[in-house]
C-alpha cells in the first residue's frame, strides 16, 4: 500500500470514527432529552387525574342538590326515612311505596345509580330494580356520606375499575338518603393515554411516588412510572395509575433521520478526505522518502547519511531527531567496538544499559591482575618461519582470550608472546579473585590441550605460565590522542608480573599472593615460599594454584608443608629431609628447588635476624 493509500484510508477512517462519534453522542443526547420529555408527561398525570375527577363529581352534586330541590325525590325520602317513622322503624310497605315511586321518576346517566335512605338501606338500584332493603350501611362510603363527607373513590369492578361518588341529600337542612353514582373510567383513562402518549392502567388500591424506571420488554426500551390518583380533600389517595412509554419507539424515527444525517455526512467527509489525502500526501511524500532513504543507509551501517528537511513543522523536527540519532548510533557503535576489543560481551552489555558503570578517565580501585607467558617459546620463535609462528600464536591467544572473556575479564594488551589480563574493573566485581583464579586455571588447560594437538616436539614442549596477585591499581584511558589503551599500572600490575617469572623458578604453572588466594577462597592451593620480590622490601608469600585433577599426593603436600615450617624455625637438616621425603612422594619441581636450598642454608645459614623470605636477584 503506497503512502497515499495510507494517508487516504487514515482519513477515510477518521472520517467513519468522527461520524460514529457524533452518531453515538447524538443517539445519547436524544435520549436523554426524550427521557426527560417523558418524564415532564409523567408529572403532569396527577393535574389532569384531579381536573377530570372534579368535573365529574361537580356533575355529580349538580344532580344531588337538584333531586334535593325536586319534590318528588323529596317525597318519596321522606316516605322512607327513619327519622320520621314511629321508633325509626319503617315499614315495609313504606320502603316499597318508596321503591316503586323513585322508580318511576328516577333518571340516571351514570353506569351504575343507588339510592339509600337515611339509615343506609337500599331504596332503588338502577343495575338491580329488584334489590330493596339491602343494608348498605357498613358501606365506608354510605357512612361517610351520611356523615356529611363527600365521597370520591375508585372501586374494582370486575376487569374495569370504577369511579364511584356519593353524597347524602339534604332536604329543609335533615339527611333523607344518600346517592351513589359509578362511573366508567375508560374515557378517563383514554384521555389520559391520548394526553401523555402512553399506556395508561388504573387500579382501585395502592399509590405511587412519580419516579420514573426504565424497563426492557419484548427487546424495547420502556419508561415507567406510577402515580397517585387525588381524591376530594387534599392529600387524599383513592388509587394508583400505571404509566408506561417506549422509549425505543419515540428512538426509532430519531435513529432514522441521524443515519439519514450520517450518510450524507459521511459521503460529504469522504470527498473532502480524498482531497486532503492528495494534498497531504503531496506535501509529506518527499521527506517521508528522504526518512525512509536515510533509514536503509544507517541499516547498512553508513552511521554518517544525513537527512534535510528545512521546514520548521513537525517533520523538520523529525529529520533534526533522526540526524542526532544516527550520530548517537555513530557514537554507540564506536564505543561499543571499542569495549568489545578488551571486555567480553557480557560486560560490554551491562555497560552499555548502565554507563555511569563505566569509569574511563582514571582511578584507584582493587582488581586482580593475571599475567599469561609461555616457556620454551623465544627458541621456538627463533627457528619457526614468520608466517607459521604468526599463525601459532594467534591461534592459542584465541584461546587464552577466550578463557578471560569467559570469565568476565578485560583484557589489557599482548606482550609478544604474553598476555595481560584484570578482573574488577571498569565493571565492579566482588568476586574478582576467584574470577582471576578459574581464568588461570582455563588458560593453563586450554592452552595444554592446544600443544597436545600438535605432532612437532618443539610444539609440545611449550609450557604456559601464569602469575596473579591482588591489590590497588591506577586504572584508566592511557595513551596518545591517535591511539590509547584502558589498562592498569602500578605495584599490583608489577607483583603479578614478578609472580609469572617466579613459576621458573619453582617450575610451578601457576604461582599466586597470599592476597589473591585469601580473597578468593580458593580450595586448591599450597603456600610455596615466603619471598622478597626486587623493588618490594616487604615479604611476599607465594601459593602454587591447581585446577581439576592437579593436586599433588596428599603425603607429598604435608612433607612439603613441614619442610617449609622447619625452614623458617633453622632447623635446616629437618627441612632438608621433608623436601626430600616430598620430592620422593610424587611433588613437583618445587620440593627438589627446596631441598636444594635447605642443603645450601645448612651449610652456610642465615644472619640471626633472618625473617625465612627468599630474596629474588632477578624480576
Amino acid at each position: 500500500m503506497s503512502f497515499r493509500q495510507k494517508i487516504f484510508v487514515a482519513s477515510t477512517l477518521v472520517v467513519v470514527l468522527l461520524a460514529a462519534i457524533t452518531g453515538i453522542v447524538a443517539v445519547v443526547s436524544g435520549q436523554k432529552r426524550l427521557t426527560r420529555g417523558i418524564e415532564a408527561d409523567f408529572r403532569r398525570a396527577p393535574t389532569i387525574l384531579r381536573e377530570r375527577l372534579q368535573k365529574k363529581y361537580g356533575a355529580f352534586r349538580a344532580q344531588v342538590d337538584a333531586w334535593a330541590e325536586d319534590k318528588r325525590y323529596a317525597s318519596w325520602l321522606a316516605r322512607a326515612s327513619a327519622a320520621d317513622a314511629p321508633a325509626g322503624r319503617l315499614a315495609s310497605a313504606d320502603l316499597k311505596a318508596a321503591h316503586d315511586g323513585l322508580g318511576e321518576v328516577l333518571y340516571s346517566s351514570w353506569n351504575q345509580f343507588r339510592v339509600t335512605n337515611d339509615r343506609g338501606v337500599l331504596l332503588y338500584d338502577v343495575a338491580d330494580p329488584d334489590a330493596l332493603g339491602r343494608d348498605l350501611s357498613s358501606d365506608a362510603a354510605v357512612q361517610r356520606a351520611l356523615s356529611g363527607d363527600e365521597v370520591l373513590r375508585v372501586r374494582a369492578d370486575g376487569a374495569a375499575p370504577l369511579l364511584e361518588m356519593a353524597r347524602a341529600v339534604t332536604i329543609e337542612g335533615d339527611v333523607r338518603g344518600v346517592l351513589i353514582a359509578g362511573d366508567s373510567l375508560e374515557p378517563i383513562r383514554a384521555e389520559l393515554e391520548s394526553a401523555l402518549r402512553a399506556r395508561v392502567g388504573i387500579e382501585a388500591g395502592g399509590s405511587g411516588d412519580g419516579s420514573v424506571h426504565t424497563l426492557e420488554r419484548d427487546g424495547a426500551t420502556w419508561l415507567k412510572a406510577q402515580v397517585s390518583i387525588p381524591g376530594l380533600r387534599p392529600g387524599e389517595v383513592i388509587g394508583r395509575a400505571t404509566l408506561e412509554r417506549s422509549l425505543s419507539a419515540e428512538l426509532r424515527p430519531l435513529e432514522r433521520d441521524l443515519v439519514r444525517a450520517m450518510g450524507l455526512g459521511s459521503a460529504a467527509g469522504l470527498a473532502v478526505a480524498v482531497i486532503l489525502s492528495l494534498l497531504l500526501a503531496r506535501a509529506l511524500a518527499a521527506p517521508v522518502g528522504k526518512l525512509a532513504t536515510a533509514t536503509t543507509e544507517i541499516g547498512h551501517g553508513n552511521f554518517d547519511h544525513r537527512v534535510d528537511i528545512a521546514s520548521r513543522d513537525e517533520l523538520g523536527l523529525l529529520g533534526r531527531a533522526f540526524n542526532q540519532m544516527a550520530a548517537g548510533l555513530k557514537q554507540r557503535v564506536f564505543f561499543e567496538s571499542a569495549l568489545r576489543r578488551y571486555l567480553a560481551a557480557p560486560v560490554v552489555e551491562q555497560l552499555i544499559r548502565d554507563p555511569s558503570k563505566l569509569q574511563l578517565g582514571g582511578e584507584k580501585r582493587e582488581v586482580s591482575i593475571l599475567f599469561f607467558d609461555v616457556a620454551g617459546f623465544t627458541s621456538l620463535a627463533e627457528e619457526l618461519p614468520a608466517d607459521e609462528l604468526v599463525a601459532l600464536v594467534n591461534r592459542y591467544l584465541d584461546e587464552l582470550v577466550a578463557a578471560i572473556f569467559k570469565y568476565d575479564g578485560t583484557f589489557d594488551k599482548f606482550i609478544g608472546d604474553a598476555v595481560m589480563a584484570f578482573w574488577g574493573a571498569p565493571l565492579e566485581q566482588n568476586d574478582h579473585a576467584a574470577r582471576a583464579c578459574r581464568a588461570a586455571t582455563e588458560m593453563q588447560h586450554a592452552f595444554g590441550r592446544f600443544v597436545d594437538q600438535h605432532a612437532d616436539a618443539r610444539i609440545r614442549a611449550l609450557r604456559g605460565r601464569v602469575g596473579l596477585h591482588t591489590g590497588v591499581a591506577a586504572l584508566g584511558n592511557l595513551g596518545s590522542t591517535y591511539i590509547m589503551n584502558y589498562t592498569a599500572m602500578g605495584d599490583t600490575v608489577n607483583v603479578a608480573s614478578r609472580l609469572e617469572g617466579i613459576n621458573k623458578l619453582y617450575g610451578t604453572s601457576i604461582c599466586a599472593s597470599e592476597e589473591t588466594v585469601a580473597r578468593a577462597g580458593w580450595p586448591k592451593a599450597r603456600e610455596l615460599d615466603l619471598v622478597r620480590v626486587r623493588g618490594r622490601q616487604k615479604p611476599l608469600r607465594i601459593f602454587e594454584l591447581f585446577g581439576a585433577g592437579e593436586t599433588p599426593p596428599p603425603d607429598a603436600l604435608g612433607a612439603y608443608a613441614e619442610g617449609l615450617s622447619h625452614l623458617r624455625a633453622r632447623r635446616f637438616a629437618d627441612a632438608l629431609a621433608a623436601f626430600e621425603r616430598a620430592s620422593a612422594w610424587g611433588d613437583g619441581a618445587c620440593a627438589g628447588v627446596m631441598a636444594v636450598r635447605a642443603a645450601a642454608l645448612a651449610a652456610d645459614p642465615p644472619p640471626p635476624d633472618w625473617d625465612g623470605a627468599h630474596n629474588l636477584i632477578t624480576k
